[in-house]
């Protein structure tokens, strides 16, 4: 929205820096240069969202009570509904991509399923295509069907949600958002950095004897920790001895990424040579 708002207030010669224009909101800054949103012929932008609006991550709530996740709800819907004031995006909740929409091998929309606001209920029988110039992915977090693991609707049906156990596989843990149901990189590093180190704990016998993490521990044999032992002290020498990659060799894999996309440095260059508008 920001850099559309930019581009529609250039061609009126007006500069609309950035950082302005995001700190005085949208309709502020074209206020004060006598304009309102209808005069910049911009669509604007929908965000499209397969849970309810309330259910955004803009303010964790971790192991709350009812009460406090009814009160962590309110503030982030006052949270996302300021920011479409400030923004003018719209929202569209309880959908999800099943298929994209072509035309002439460009992508020209996707199509979307409405849900449930429970996602243990799954999917609807409603579909509705909704066509843009540009669309932007953001990381989800639907799993991937695989066989053999039993789903609960369009999620894994966990044994243990927070462990991320599934029926039948006492030593697999799944991790991240895949559990969380957040699209959030920093809530799913800290899920998979704290399920590790407790299963880790589990088999070097370092857990409580009570609760979720005794239980944990106690399927577990004392050759089977011996086993652990081993391997984490092998693990341990390795991460010694070993020396990180040098920047040198990081830089080299980046480009070589990048130039398999066709990407020569100039960020700007690229965009426009790979958009909607872009000569064929």
């Amino acid at each position: 929205m920001l850099e559309t708002t930019r581009q529609a207030l250039r061609r009126r010669e007006l500069p609309a820096p950035l950082v302005e224009l995001e700190h005085k909101g949208i309709p502020a800054y074209l206020q004060e240069h006598g304009l309102v949103w209808a005069d910049l012929g911009l669509q604007g932008c929908t965000v499209m969202y397969r849970r309810r609006e309330e259910d955004m991550p803009l303010m964790e709530a971790h192991d709350a009570s009812l009460q406090q996740q009814d009160k962590a709800h309110k503030v982030r819907l006052r949270i996302l509904h300021h920011a479409q004031e400030k923004f003018l995006f719209r929202v569209q909740s309880l959908v999800s991509p099943v298929a994209v929409l072509a035309k002439d091998d460009r992508l020209v929309g996707l199509r979307f399923q409405r849900l449930s606001e429970s996602p243990a209920n799954g999917a609807g029988d409603e579909f509705v295509d909704v066509t843009a110039p540009l669309v932007v992915s953001a990381i989800g977090s639907i799993p991937e069907p695989i066989k053999g693991v039993p789903q609960s609707g369009e999620l894994f049906d966990f044994s243990d949600p927070h462990l991320g156990r599934l029926p039948g596989y006492p030593n697999v843990f799944a991790v991240g958002n895949v559990v969380t149901g957040r699209g959030n990189i920093s809530a799913s590093r800290k899920h998979a950095r704290e399920i590790s180190e407790t299963a880790v704990a589990a088999f070097l016998g370092l857990l409580p004897e009570r609760g979720a993490e005794g239980e944990l521990a106690q399927t577990l044999s004392a050759p089977a920790r011996a086993q652990a032992q081993t391997v984490a002290d092998t693990i341990d020498r390795q991460l010694q001895t070993s020396a990180p990659p040098s920047h040198h060799a990081i830089e080299d894999k980046v480009l070589k990424q990048q130039q398999r996309v066709g990407y020569e440095g100039d960020y700007a260059a690229w965009v426009a040579a790979h958009s909607v508008d872009a000569p064929a």
